[in-house]
């Protein structure tokens, strides 16, 4: 749909009330709204020498024409559109002067919204140059001094800028420094030019260790107080039962906690998402996903009445279940074939039985199903019955 401004189109209307204007036919020497193009938008004027109104109206070729009155911009019913009495009204397309573009006094133009060019202004390409004006940044500037520029360079840290903190640490070292050699040692410790330093095989014993006793089996090396520098082999001896409570603060573990390994001891910790699980406990999980096959010989969902409110039977099971689809598949990602139904489905009907983790992928709570399942059954069971009683009827 275009606005149209087309010379010489006027026409008759007898149109009556304030619906759309049914057209005529062209005046003479004046063409129809016909030259302004199906579905196309036009300005307009209609007058009975009385009254008068001008607006946007929308052409329709349908019958012998018709405008629709889409804007109102003003009129003798207090800018509001004429209920026009019988008679017969000259309607034709104008130029309203609030919408025409006239220099003022100073060649000046006001536009009162955005201006669209479809080829240049003055050679120029207004989109284009706008883009890259966007690409300039806010800051910058038409020129930048030598300093700037120096600044700005040293301060990129993708550079390996020449920086006057280099220069200075370059002035603070001696004229006559030069590059130091490592020496070579030989013999149980040895070191080289680059500075590496070994000791050898079999050198540090009891001997160079200061240890003041002979080692037993299980035996470890303790700090001894009075031997300067000096080790001792000592029994590790036997923890009791409230030394492995000390050490592994066994009051403070929670319910369905595991023992873990951080590095330096062993603490207590909750199993996360993604963590192996070896217990023979019953611990509780909020979340839990499996992704293999989980084998138990019971698995129990938590149902108590006393834990559930607003308790109704379901509605209309029978559509519920016509809206999900059996169906065999292959899993993707692993071996092996299975029957079930699609999340997808399920979700359109019982969105509570569907949950959509972080990556946008769906599982169903066949659980949820259940219940569908049962009163399908039964309200099945009880058609079955009514056609039961009407065909022992029909018998007798």
């Amino acid at each position: 749909m275009a606005l149209v401004i087309a010379d010489r189109i006027q026409e008759t209307t007898t149109t009556t009330g304030t619906g759309d204007y049914a057209l005529a036919g062209a005046k003479d020497g004046f063409v129809s709204f016909a030259g302004v193009g199906n579905g196309n938008t036009t300005y307009y004027a209609c007058s009975d020498g009385t009254d008068f109104e001008i607006g946007l109206g929308t052409y329709s070729s349908l019958s012998n024409g018709f405008i629709t009155r889409t804007t109102i911009l003003t009129s003798s019913n207090s800018n509001a559109a004429v209920n026009w009495s019988a008679g017969e009204k000259d309607i034709f397309v104008t130029l309203p002067a609030d919408k025409a573009v006239i220099e003022d006094g100073s060649n000046n133009i006001t536009i009162g919204n955005n201006i669209t060019v479809g080829g240049t202004v003055d050679g120029r390409d207004i989109a284009t140059d706008g883009v890259k004006l966007d690409g300039i940044e806010a800051s910058a500037t038409a020129d930048q001094t030598d300093a700037e520029i120096k600044t700005a360079y040293e301060n990129n840290s993708d550079t390996n800028a020449f920086t006057d903190a280099l220069l200075t640490k370059l002035n603070g070292v001696d004229t006559s420094a030069n590059n130091y050699t490592h020496p070579n040692h030989t013999g149980e410790v040895t070191s080289t030019a680059d500075g590496a330093t070994v000791i050898a095989d079999n050198v540090v014993d009891e001997a160079n260790l200061k240890v003041s006793n002979t080692p037993t089996n299980g035996y470890f090396l303790s700090a001894q107080s009075g031997n300067a520098g000096g080790l001792t082999w000592a029994d590790a001896g036997h923890y009791t039962n409230s030394d492995v409570d000390a050490h592994l603060n066994v009051s403070g573990a929670q319910t369905n906690e595991v023992l873990s390994w951080n590095g330096s001891d062993y603490n207590w910790t909750t199993v996360g998402a993604n963590q192996a699980l070896d217990t023979t406990s019953s611990p509780t999980f909020s979340t839990l996903t499996v992704t293999n096959t989980v084998t138990a010989d019971t698995f129990n969902a938590t149902s108590d009445a006393t834990l559930k409110t607003n308790i109704a039977p379901i509605e209309n099971p029978l559509a519920i279940l016509q809206k999900i689809t059996g169906v065999s598949f292959d899993w993707k990602n692993s071996e092996g074939s299975a029957e079930g139904v699609l999340a997808q489905d399920v979700e359109q009907v019982l969105p509570n039985a569907v949950n959509t983790d972080n990556q946008g992928k769906k599982s169903v709570s066949y659980n949820n199903l259940v219940g569908v399942l049962i009163e399908a059954v039964k309200g099945q069971q009880e058609q079955i019955n009514k056609l039961k009683d009407k065909l022992n009827g029909l018998s007798t």
